[in-house]
């Protein structure tokens, strides 16, 4: 399910397949270490030791838009609601992490089509990525970081 939530949806930021994939990955195994014996996610612990609410966040939505069809509907809001609330709560300072989320919850709420929701988190990533600096000419610039903050940009129009 991670795996085609990565290959196949982030329309605005599709150069960041990959990393994204990698990195979701590693949020799942990492998350799946501390409730090895939950049989469904009711079951897991939703609060690992380790894991910030950005990075559990990122794991949701991610989920969330991997179950989005039609006869998922229930699935795809439970999972969007864990993720936002995740980020909703997010108290730390500014992070990628938390881009990126924003980003897949902005594709969530494309898919649900919730055109105003999308509006308001493109343009709470783009605040964040203003905090972080992401708009910023540097020599030594992370490529991607650019990228994403061109995207973010080019979906607030």
């Amino acid at each position: 399910m991670i795996d085609w939530a990565c290959n196949n949806f982030l329309t605005i930021t599709g150069v960041l397949n990959p990393v994204l994939l990698r990195m979701v990955k590693n949020l799942a195994t990492e998350f799946l270490m501390y409730s090895p014996s939950a049989l469904t996610l009711g079951e897991a612990n939703l609060y690992p030791r380790g894991m910030s609410l950005d990075r559990a966040g990122l794991l949701f939505a991610t989920l969330a838009l991997a179950s989005y069809t039609n006869a998922d509907q229930a699935i795809f809001q439970s999972l969007l609601e864990l993720s936002t609330w995740m980020t909703e709560h997010y108290t730390c300072e500014p992070t990628l992490d938390l881009v990126l989320v924003l980003v897949v919850q902005y594709e969530c709420a494309l898919c649900a089509d919730t055109t105003e929701a999308a509006q308001k988190l493109v343009k709470r990533a783009i605040d964040i990525a203003h905090e972080l600096g992401l708009h910023i000419p540097k020599a030594n610039a992370d490529v991607q970081s650019l990228r994403l903050y061109m995207t973010l940009c080019m979906a607030d129009e």
